[in-house]
């Protein structure tokens, strides 16, 4: 087996092409009238499990489902009509 001569790789540059070079400059441009890009970073949201038993979970999935919600909308909804009768004040 030949050995690799690493110190041959020491000045090892990859190809670039004018067009990758034109690519790079661009994404880091502004938008003309913009002093930079707007943000596309989420909103803020938040992710947490809750254990319940097949069932439950289940009927949950279905409900959402039914009603074309995401899990987060519906759980909001839930909690929204709930509230009054549980005396809570967040």
């Amino acid at each position: 087996m030949k050995k690799l001569n690493v110190n041959s790789l020491a000045g090892f540059k990859p190809k670039t092409d004018k067009n990758t070079e034109d690519v790079n400059r661009r994404k880091d441009a502004p938008i003309s009238g913009q002093e930079s890009w707007p943000s596309r970073e989420p909103e803020s949201e938040g992710q947490f499990t809750i254990r319940a038993s097949k069932a439950t979970s289940s009927r949950f999935k279905k409900i959402c489902k039914d009603d074309r919600r995401t899990y987060g909308a519906m759980l909001e909804i839930l909690m929204d009509t709930s509230e009054p009768y549980l005396d809570i004040k967040g």
